[in-house]
């Protein structure tokens, strides 16, 4: 059996969460296509909890794993124990396994570290940083014990433009990481609608388009 498992501290529904949570549901779809079994460890941290986020990406509600926030309002959590023991379950039942992480410097990065360390090869550790690894990484002594655990056991890093391939290459060099690291510029269009059309006789859809935080790497 292979398993994915993904890592994002707000998954859908946050849709105003940007580019990160919407992806969360691209990568999802294609997972469900491609794996035989697929888990979504995430926060409850936008009002929604497991049957939401689940209904959101069109997953069993026992698929997704909820890690309570650490402030109210706020996506970041601590796994319980009870997440763990899923986790480490769910990972030894299967013959190989993909750890997808969509964030960087939070503790679910964290265990995606440990559960590395602990199976080894049997785990594929993929990273989408998406913007959120950059050279400043370099500077200091808790980004450098970030950026060096996770240089040492990441596997695969998925880039969205040749501008932060160059900057994910740079701090993988620094820090003599191995992972391989590819261009997938993929598109959230595949995901729902931020919202219904109000003119429901025709199907004609008004939109705007936003581009905040414009940085080369962000594509």
């Amino acid at each position: 059996m292979t398993l994915y498992v993904q890592l994002i501290s707000s998954p859908p529904p946050a849709w105003h969460n940007g580019g990160p949570t919407r992806l969360s549901h691209t990568y999802l779809s294609v997972a469900k296509k491609c794996f035989d079994r697929v888990l979504l460890v995430g926060t409850s941290s936008e009002g929604c909890g497991r049957k939401e986020i689940a209904e959101a990406v069109v997953l069993p509600a026992e698929s997704v794993l909820i890690v309570p926030t650490l402030r109210p309002g706020k996506p970041y959590g601590i796994p319980t124990p009870t997440v763990i023991a899923r986790l480490v379950s769910a990972i030894a039942a299967s013959d190989a396994c993909t750890i997808h992480l969509l964030e960087f410097k939070s503790t679910l990065m964290l265990v995606a570290v440990l559960l590395k360390i602990v199976f080894g090869r049997k785990i594929t550790f993929v990273h989408s940083p998406f913007g959120q690894l950059s050279t400043t990484e370099m500077l200091g002594s808790v980004e450098a014990l970030f950026t060096s655990a996770y240089v040492a056991f990441v596997d695969r890093i998925l880039c969205q433009s040749r501008a932060e391939i160059d900057v994910v290459e740079a701090v993988t060099t620094k820090f003599g990481g191995h992972a391989r690291v590819l261009l997938t510029p993929l598109s959230p269009l595949d995901a729902p609608p931020l919202h219904e059309s109000d003119d429901r006789e025709t199907g004609a859809r008004e939109g705007a388009v936003f581009l905040g935080r414009v940085v080369p790497e962000k594509g």
